[in-house]
């Protein structure tokens, strides 16, 4: 694609779901983790890069503060305060070439959880076209 105000060639990079929904710690006590809708668009042309992130319907989780952080950390707790797991929302990867990775939602399981390991939401990546 060719932005008509800069005779650049635009290049887009999106994820997008629907329907996300996580029981994993349902069964230790936590929240079932929901989102409806997300989208994580990386945007590029030869000068510059853009990311941003939005989602809809989210449930489970806390929402985060508006703007959001890099890498805003909402603990996921069972109602006794136990924390299950960490929310990272925003985690910006930039490498200083200009080029930007994104990720709208990561989800760090604690050993308290019995889990191990992470699931991520959302992430894409973009580099200056040539």
């Amino acid at each position: 694609m060719t932005d008509p105000n800069t005779s650049a060639t635009t290049t887009t990079s999106t994820a997008t779901g629907k329907g996300f929904e996580l029981s994993a710690l349902v069964s230790t006590g936590g929240p079932r983790i929901k989102l409806s809708t997300f989208t994580v668009t990386c945007t590029a042309t030869h000068t510059q890069t853009n990311a941003n992130w939005t989602f809809g319907g989210m449930s489970g989780l806390t929402n985060p503060p508006n703007p959001v952080p890099a890498s805003y950390v909402s603990p996921i707790k069972k109602p006794d305060g136990t924390a299950l797991a960490n929310a990272v929302f925003n985690i910006q990867n930039l490498p200083g070439d200009g080029s930007v990775g994104l990720t709208m939602l990561r989800i760090d399981f604690l050993p308290a959880s019995g889990i191990s390991g992470q699931v991520t939401l959302g992430h894409t990546s973009c580099s200056p076209t040539p």
